[in-house]
Parts: C-alpha cells; sequence; structure tokens
C-alpha cells in the first residue's frame, strides 16, 4: 500500500505557472482507479475527504487522492447528471438561469466529464445525450473552460472574479489531469493554464472557493462540505 501511493503521488506536483501556483495529479483510466463518490450507506453525503477516507478503508483501500467533484445545490445535492458506478443518480440538467449574469453552472456551454470503457472524456452537455454512452461514473459541471482547444467564448482575461479554482481536463491520449489554482484567478486564467501548460484541449471546471486537493500522505480535511468527490484509491 505504501508504495502504490508513493507511486501515485509522484504523479501530483504544484508548478508555478505564469505567477499562479498550480497543483497537478495525473492519472490514467489503465492504470489508476479513479472513483466518484457521494452518499455513505445511510444515504447522508459523504461531505469530507476525512469521512471518505474512512469508508474507503473500511472497504480495505486507501485514498490516496481527492478533489471535489463538481458545483451542487442546497442539501448537498449535485445541480446536474451524476452517475456512479454505472448508476445515474442525478439526470442530465439542461436548464438555464434567470440571473444574470448566470451562476457558472449556467454559464453555458457547461459540459460532462466521463469515463466509459476505459476511457475519459469532456463533452458539452447539450451533445451528451446523443452519445449514447453508458459510463461508470460521470459528472456534470459548468462552464466549459476549453472545448476542442477553444476557450469559453464568454470569458475574458481582465475578468476581475478571482477565486481558487480547480477542474478536470482531458488530454489527446487520454491523461487525465486534475489542477487546482493555489492563488486566486479567474476561469480565462484557469482555462489557460488547462489549454496551454497542461495540454488539455478539452477541460471542466468544478468548483471555486470552496475547492480542495487531497493528496496521500497528508491527514484528510475534516469539514464536511461537498456533494461529489472524486477520488483515486489503492490496496
Amino acid at each position: 500500500m505504501i508504495l502504490a501511493i508513493a507511486a501515485l503521488v509522484g504523479l501530483c506536483t504544484t508548478r508555478d505557472v505564469g505567477g499562479v501556483q498550480v497543483s497537478v495529479c495525473e492519472f490514467s483510466i489503465g492504470r489508476d482507479d479513479v472513483e466518484l463518490y457521494w452518499r455513505d450507506a445511510s444515504g447522508r453525503p459523504i461531505g469530507s475527504f476525512a469521512r471518505l477516507d474512512s469508508i474507503v478503508r473500511s472497504h480495505g483501500r486507501h485514498l490516496a487522492f481527492a478533489t471535489n467533484g463538481g458545483i451542487f445545490a442546497v442539501g448537498q445535492v449535485p445541480l446536474g447528471l451524476f452517475v456512479q458506478d454505472g448508476h445515474m443518480l442525478v439526470p442530465l440538467n439542461t436548464r438555464d438561469s434567470t440571473a444574470d449574469p448566470p451562476p457558472n453552472f449556467y454559464l453555458k456551454p457547461n459540459g460532462v466529464f466521463y469515463v466509459t470503457k476505459g476511457r475519459a472524456a469532456i463533452v458539452e452537455s447539450g451533445a451528451y445525450p446523443a452519445l449514447a454512452v453508458t459510463p461508470d461514473l460521470a459528472v456534470q459541471s459548468g462552464p466549459l473552460l476549453v472545448s476542442g482547444g477553444r476557450i469559453h467564448p464568454a470569458f475574458n482575461s481582465a475578468g476581475l472574479s478571482k477565486y481558487v479554482r480547480n477542474g478536470v481536463g482531458v488530454r489527446s491520449d487520454g491523461t487525465i489531469v486534475f489542477a487546482m489554482a493555489r492563488d486566486p484567478v479567474n476561469l480565462y486564467t484557469l482555462a489557460t493554464i488547462f489549454r496551454d501548460a497542461l495540454h488539455c484541449p478539452d477541460a471542466l471546471y468544478l468548483d471555486g472557493a470552496i475547492s480542495q486537493f487531497y493528496v496521500a500522505p497528508d491527514r484528510p480535511d475534516t469539514d464536511g462540505q461537498f456533494a461529489g468527490i472524486i477520488a483515486v484509491t489503492v490496496r
């Protein structure tokens, strides 16, 4: 177990990207167990990395990496599509917001990160149903940061809304890249980091100010504030 965690930790780095400190973890579906969690056996949101660590340990595994898995609504309910272990727990959300400007999730286009048949991908939410895939896991969030190498058209390089933010990208070779800007950034900067520094032609925003990364062997957090949690576990 120690050697397995050490090998995965080696896939996580913190680097300076244009003056922004960015934590980056890279995984491969063929090699790493990328998983999605939300509720415990009693139906309560797991909420924190510490609780998730305790749960996976009870099943003979250990938490190596975790990050919050998308935007959620009141009651710690994922705001959009959520598929865990092949079971759809929340359907695709294609609604529009009446707010001006719309909240991040509704800043269309938003998107879906999914894994099916050993392959990871990110697709615009409106295009997802036509794929007719049966994913092992899927998370809908928004906005799309990068799609086909193009940054979201609504982003502004001079945008004043700056937070610690995280997202997920997929490279052309299928590598999954999780990144969190440790310094406050706007959405345009985060999108640029994924496209130009991390070489992801497709990337999806996960969340902002509450975002966290957990990388073993640090102690997991004790706060219970998330809905979906994306994790990598080892035996």
